[in-house]
C-alpha cells in the first residue's frame, strides 16, 4: 500500500518514532535522475499494532437524542 503524503515537521518525527520503534521501515528509490524519494512499509510488528488498535472497542457513544435545535 502506499500512501502519498506531504511532509510536515509533525508527520516526519511521528514516522521518525515509528521507525525508532520498529512499526515500519524506510527505504530511498529514486524517481528521477539526481532525486530520491523517502518510502515507508509496515513492518510485521506494525501490522500486529494497527491490527490490535483497529480492534479495540470504542467505548460508549455519545447519545444524540432525538430533538433537533
Amino acid at each position: 500500500m502506499r500512501i502519498k503524503l506531504g511532509m510536515t515537521k509533525r508527520r516526519s518525527m511521528e514516522l521518525k518514532r515509528m521507525e525508532e520503534a520498529g512499526l515500519i521501515a524506510s527505504y530511498e528509490g529514486t524517481v528521477v535522475e539526481k532525486m530520491t524519494k523517502t518510502y515507508y512499509r509496515m513492518e510485521p510488528s506494525g501490522k500486529e499494532e494497527l491490527s490490535a488498535w483497529l480492534f479495540e472497542p470504542l467505548g460508549q457513544m455519545p447519545s444524540l437524542g432525538t430533538s433537533f435545535p
